[in-house]
């Protein structure tokens, strides 16, 4: 059936996740811009969503294979399809890119989906997560074929779904993230004169400041960052390891935070909201992660302030770092590894300085929040078989 609509047509486009929606609200201002509509729906709250232009549903979804909780994530997540009538629904995060294709069959409303990292799921190898990783292949090969496009972060995760048999290569592609205002994130710093009032609060001053933020969990190399700042102080006692972050109390990838209770290499400042301040009066960010992420969006922010970054080289991260030229790579799970390129780092201001800057430009080159939303951009009027711009006449075949 084909549909016609006049120059006043806006396809409504629905984003389905879980809690962290509203980082995504710069991407969905620029689609908006460009002339599409768009709402969410998440399983929690999401008081940003209060002052923004777009519409914010709750649904319920279940975290776990569980078939009848699976099922009432599908019902939930379908009820908010028909009230919120979209033309796209597109899904991101593990369990949404699940429920999703599900949830729209039987609608007549197109799916895509992005697959923000394979998780903690991935990030271990015993008898139970390859039992889980299995049942994680069974539900997507299910679904293989419902979803018009499944975009990747990160070409390891594009290339194990294809090579498994979870999506077909002819409906796969490539977008990293979800973006970022490189030059907007600047702009959302404190004045000097707070940002020195924050480095007294912290005692900074005089200290060199390695950062590092994560929820506490142990595959986002907490241990080794609290092991590399003993080591580091030990020789060069004027620096100082910040780690922000809440502390994660269940599970077994948890981290206790009673470890960092009294650690005198470690500051560790729990839940913070001034994420931006914080990196502005860092001068090295670290995050050596071996969680099977998309691509971890606080890369992102360090690299937008200018700040040179240390991580590993796994799917995900690597993408940020061009090795020796804004930063290093290192090998996971080494608290060695991660002291080394700290000292390195440590040894010349001016060498950090520039990295700090090609870690700018590297941001503006592949990350910048236009490139991101031209790409999604185009994404939806492929699915949708728009033809020409949304200022002209719109032919949908549906």
């Amino acid at each position: 059936m084909d549909r016609r609509f006049a120059q006043t047509f806006r396809p409504r486009i629905l984003l389905v996740g879980t809690e962290a929606l509203h980082l995504r609200l710069p991407l969905m201002q620029q689609l908006r811009e460009v002339g599409f509509e768009v709402s969410a729906a998440g399983a929690l709250p999401q008081p940003e969503f209060n002052d923004s232009p777009f519409d914010y549903h709750q649904y319920s979804i279940n975290r776990s294979f569980n078939p009848l909780g699976f099922r009432k994530s599908v019902r939930s997540l379908r009820d908010v399809i028909r009230r919120d009538v979209p033309d796209l629904v597109h899904a991101v995060n593990t369990i949404p890119c699940l429920v999703a294709p599900h949830a729209v069959r039987g609608t007549g409303v197109p799916c895509v989906r992005t697959v923000t990292g394979l998780g903690s799921l991935f990030s271990a190898d015993t008898l139970l997560y390859r039992a889980m990783q299995a049942a994680f292949r069974f539900q997507h090969r299910r679904i293989r074929n419902v979803c018009e496009s499944t975009i990747f972060q990160n070409p390891d995760d594009l290339v194990y779904f294809v090579e498994n048999g979870l999506s077909p290569v002819d409906k796969v592609g490539l977008i990293y993230g979800s973006g970022i205002d490189v030059d907007g994130l600047a702009l959302q710093c404190s004045s000097p004169k707070v940002l020195d009032e924050l480095r007294t609060e912290l005692n900074l001053h005089g200290k060199t400041v390695v950062t590092m933020v994560s929820r506490l969990m142990k595959v986002k190399g907490v241990d080794e960052f609290a092991a590399t700042a003993a080591a580091v102080r030990k020789q060069r006692p004027d620096t100082a390891f910040l780690l922000i972050g809440p502390a994660v109390t269940n599970g077994p990838m948890a981290v206790s935070a009673s470890i960092l209770d009294g650690n005198a290499d470690v500051q560790w400042l729990g839940l913070r909201h001034d994420i931006p301040d914080l990196l502005a009066i860092s001068d090295v960010f670290a995050l050596p992660t071996y969680l099977r992420e998309g691509i971890p969006r606080v890369l992102f922010e360090a690299g937008a302030l200018k700040l040179p970054l240390i991580t590993t080289d796994t799917p995900g991260c690597r993408e940020t770092v061009l090795d020796g030229e804004n930063g290093f790579l290192i090998k996971p799970q080494s608290a060695d590894a991660l002291t080394e390129a700290v000292l390195k780092l440590l040894q010349s201001p001016e060498r950090r300085r520039e990295m700090g800057q090609r870690s700018y430009e590297l941001m503006k080159q592949r990350f910048e929040l236009t490139i991101v939303s031209a790409a999604y951009s185009e994404l939806y009027r492929k699915s949708l078989g728009i033809d020409g711009t949304l200022d002209e006449s719109i032919r949908i075949a549906a």
